[in-house]
């Protein structure tokens, strides 16, 4: 038997927590026959562990109800024990969680949002709340909403939560958004396309979905994958834009306009990078420097120049 195969045999296998914790990383050596080869693949395997912090980022927020599977579904992601398991429906926090992890040469931080029950928190101000909350823990912002949710039936909650992430996006909502379904394993045999229909979660997300087994190393790391590269196409589809939170307040801005009735749209405003100053100002600069040019004849240009940049300052 295989180390990998004596490992993954069942899933409480005694090794198999410890592999999991090092992201699946293990090395065996057989003492009885020494050979260089064993050393040398060693050496490769922890020159691993020592690469730089890759450069290109991914920020993921998780989002669900209670018991679908955020907690897992996040370690699954980041390959490590990191966020505690949600399985319990009386534990639930009340605060977005943020951890990150190399994946697939990502540098991924993924954000844990609080779960609710109650269809009615999840349309009040305090859901608003949570989502700025995790957006901020993703600054400059998440590149997807990932919606966590157990292959079965959709509940009212379920739907409530789509509903309500979907006007707290705009319009944006479906180029950000993709659904994560748990506990794949009770498809057997059936594919999941077969069960996906107008209306649905999927459909909404721009078709865009993963199924998670939570069932070994291996086959953990194939799952996150083929998650990893549908949140690549998102982005790419984005531009390699993520939704920041001047998007969100434009977003939130334009629903508290439309409550009131009112037909004005709020434009999206960036960072002010620079100004044109027009001409009137550049006269106004000239004037203020030329009146004290003649009241200071002796003055030397080191010591008028300050007056300038203070006075072009003034103009921007």
């Amino acid at each position: 038997m295989q180390l990998d195969d004596y490992i993954n045999e069942k899933p409480d296998a005694p090794l198999r927590p410890l592999v999991e914790r090092f992201e699946g990383r293990h090395h065996v050596f057989n003492n009885k026959t020494p050979s260089e080869e064993q050393v040398k693949e060693l050496l490769e395997k922890s020159g691993h562990l020592r690469k730089a912090r890759p450069t290109t980022t991914r920020r993921i927020v998780l989002l669900g109800l209670p018991g679908g599977g955020k907690s897992s579904s996040g370690n699954t992601i980041l390959g490590s024990e990191q966020f505690k398991s949600d399985w319990d429906l009386t534990s639930v926090s009340t605060v977005s969680m943020s951890k990150s992890a190399e994946v697939a040469g990502h540098w991924v931080t993924v954000v844990e949002t609080p779960g609710f029950t109650d269809e009615e928190q999840l349309h009040s101000q305090k859901y608003q709340e949570i989502i700025t909350e995790s957006i901020a823990k993703a600054r400059p912002g998440p590149h997807a909403f990932v919606i966590v949710m157990k292959l079965g039936r959709m509940s009212g909650a379920d739907s409530s939560l789509l509903n309500t992430l979907t006007k707290l996006l705009s319009s944006d909502a479906p180029n950000y958004t993709m659904v994560v379904f748990t506990h794949g394993d009770v498809l057997g045999s059936q594919s999941i396309d077969q069960k996906i229909k107008p209306g649905t979660p999927v459909s909404e997300c721009g078709g865009r979905y993963c199924v998670f087994e939570n069932k070994g190393i291996r086959r953990s790391r194939e799952q996150v994958n083929n998650f990893m590269k549908t949140i690549n196409d998102m982005v790419a589809t984005n531009n390699d834009e993520c939704y920041t939170s001047e998007r969100f307040n434009l977003a939130v801005r334009t629903r508290q306009l439309q409550a009131t009735g009112t037909n004005e749209v709020p434009r999206h405003t960036e960072p002010r990078q620079s100004q044109t100053v027009d001409s009137g100002c550049w006269e106004a600069v000239c004037r203020r420097f030329c009146c004290c040019q003649r009241s200071d004849d002796t003055s030397s240009d080191n010591e008028r120049q300050p007056l300038l940049h203070q006075n072009d300052q003034d103009t921007r």
